[in-house]
């Protein structure tokens, strides 16, 4: 999604440098055209265009959302490491750290306007254990180590209906298997949507990725749940959230564990 270019939107980041995670230079990574047998219900199917064709051997040429990342070096001390993948104003990933200051909570943004929102509550609280990616990430795999992640959060994705987009989508085949080996022993990945065909989509992404589907619900219920962090993020709302609980909207949920 192309943002809105905020005048000034540098200077304004800037006294928060403190807060924002720097990374090396990332090389090209590219993929295969995801699976047909993956297709999206309620979305459509399209060809590729011209510049979509595979050059070679079924590879495409990089475009932003198969693009790799920086690999991210992470403060040290904290027993458990989180990451939150499209943190938008930063609800929930402040929620989530100011509830467990032992883990370290990384909120992953590449919309500046959004994740400025997300800075100012990270310092109006006064959190030590949250830190911010402020870009988008597409393949866990290059910006952090082979098990270095105990869980990944993924709330209200975008979905990219459209078939033609589904690489985009962060539940895709190859970025389900790149959340797996990024995990470390007992690592997560908890998953939330409002629409029930993307959560079907994803259900089937992350199985065929190898993992294993536990609390698959709808309408997951609105209580703050001590059992464990998957189970608290389970439950801790989300600014969409919110909004679709007003509306009555349902919640599909699901937590995928690496076999």
């Amino acid at each position: 999604m192309r943002q809105r270019r905020v005048t000034g939107i540098e200077e304004r980041l800037a006294p928060y440098a403190d807060l924002i995670l720097c990374g090396d230079k990332a090389e090209d990574f590219v993929t295969a055209r995801p699976e047909a047998s993956l297709q999206f219900v309620g979305g459509e199917k399209d060809k590729p265009t011209e510049s979509q064709r595979p050059h070679a051997a079924g590879v495409m040429h990089p475009r932003w959302y198969q693009r790799s990342s920086p690999r991210y070096l992470l403060p040290e001390g904290f027993k458990r490491v989180y990451a939150e993948i499209g943190c938008g104003r930063g609800l929930f990933i402040n929620t989530m750290a100011a509830a467990d200051p032992e883990g370290l909570y990384i909120g992953i943004e590449g919309c500046k306007t959004f994740i400025i929102r997300g800075l100012e509550k990270t310092r109006k609280a006064g959190l030590e254990n949250a830190r911010y990616i402020d870009t988008f990430i597409n393949y866990a795999e290059t910006a952090f180590g082979e098990g270095t992640l105990d869980g990944i959060f993924l709330n209200f994705s975008d979905p990219w209906p459209k078939d033609r987009h589904a690489e985009r989508r962060l539940t895709a085949p190859a970025k389900a298997a790149s959340y797996y080996r990024v995990l470390g022993p007992g690592g997560f990945v908890s998953f939330k949507t409002d629409g029930e065909a993307f959560f079907r989509y994803s259900l089937a992404s992350f199985t065929e990725a190898g993992f294993q589907i536990a609390g698959a619900v709808c309408d997951i219920a609105a209580t703050v749940s001590e059992a464990g962090i998957a189970e608290r993020a389970a439950v801790t709302p989300t600014e969409y959230e919110l909004k679709f609980r007003a509306q009555n909207k349902s919640i599909y949920q699901f937590t995928a564990i690496p076999h």
